[in-house]
């Protein structure tokens, strides 16, 4: 008996960490870590790949949760594991199928590093379905405490946090790097949406523009991200960023990777900000950034980032 004990304890620990990490993979790896089959069902009702990754992760990370807050209730965490279980043993052989399925292309199997991690979790999906029924209580009352409002408490809060978190985290639309780098684009993407309350070195962005740090290191700053051939651009700077207003604005040219063609007729000349300061991108890679972007930086901080309503970066009090 007391063996069943530590095999059941282990098996109810192992399961929420297997979520989590498969929740932390999928955060890690962006929208190609995430089954296709899901990314599919989730687009006809027309979510994007990046928040239909987070979905699955954040899903993933709210059983996981629950699960290790409701461990010694097995009747709740127990029916709630085998769901969770069950549904990653599906994703993977759904995923493992249609890998298989796609044609070898010059002799090798496409996606063989994902038909790797495929088989794992389908092996430890399987292998902790079997651990929970092997390790089930052996009488009606052992293990099958009653639910209390605390432990139910405390699973919602410990979820609500989880999922808190993993929204929060920046998520890279890899298949779309992907398909970039296979047309022969080298594709550097800046997640603006993720940048606010962070510093310009944190977002990754002072990697690219040394200088940009010390531009925006004290005082208001408005960082523009623009292209001369971007009309809305040239409305921007002509209706909002004239010399009146009173912080920095920094112009940051994004140019066109070099395997782009400019359309033609698109050349208007370049903005006109006699008192910005001028920095570029580097020229060669494709930017994967929204033009025009509005950046208000405070102090070094990111306090407020716009692509579409620039009014409410536009304004002096942003982020406060």
């Amino acid at each position: 008996m007391h063996r069943i004990t530590i095999h059941r304890r282990l098996v109810d620990t192992a399961t929420p960490l297997f979520l989590v990490v498969t929740a932390l993979l999928l955060l890690q790896g962006g929208t190609a870590w995430a089954p296709q089959w899901v990314l599919n069902l989730l687009a006809r009702s027309g979510m994007d790949a990046v928040p239909a990754t987070t979905l699955c992760a954040a899903s993933l990370t709210a059983a996981a949760c629950t699960i290790l807050a409701l461990r010694l209730h097995l009747r709740g965490s127990r029916m709630l594991a085998r769901v969770s279980l069950m549904g990653m043993a599906f994703a993977s052989v759904a995923e493992g199928a249609a890998i298989l399925a796609q044609p070898p292309v010059a002799g090798q199997l496409q996606g063989a590093s994902t038909l790797l991690w495929v088989g794992v979790a389908l092996a430890c999906s399987l292998g902790l379905l079997i651990g929970i029924d092997r390790t089930k209580p052996a009488s009606t009352g052992e293990g099958t405490a009653v639910l209390t409002g605390r432990s139910v408490a405390l699973a919602v809060v410990l979820a609500i946090v989880a999922v808190a978190i993993v929204v929060r985290m920046p998520i890279a639309d890899t298949i779309e790097l992907e398909r970039l780098s296979g047309k022969g684009y080298e594709p550097i993407e800046l997640d603006t949406a993720s940048w606010v309350g962070r510093t310009l070195p944190d977002t990754g962005l002072s990697q690219h523009i040394p200088q940009l740090t010390a531009l925006t290191l004290e005082g208001d700053s408005l960082v523009v991200f623009y292209n001369p051939h971007c009309g809305h651009c040239h409305e921007l700077f002509l209706e909002h960023l004239g010399p009146d207003r009173s912080e920095r604005i920094v112009a940051i040219e994004v140019p066109p990777a070099k395997a782009q063609v400019e359309a033609a007729g698109d050349d208007t000349g370049d903005i006109a900000c006699d008192h910005c300061q001028r920095v570029s991108l580097a020229a060669g890679p494709m930017w994967l950034v929204e033009i025009p972007t509005v950046v208000r930086v405070r102090d070094g901080i990111v306090t407020c980032v716009a692509t579409k309503d620039f009014e409410r970066c536009l304004n002096p009090v942003a982020g406060d």
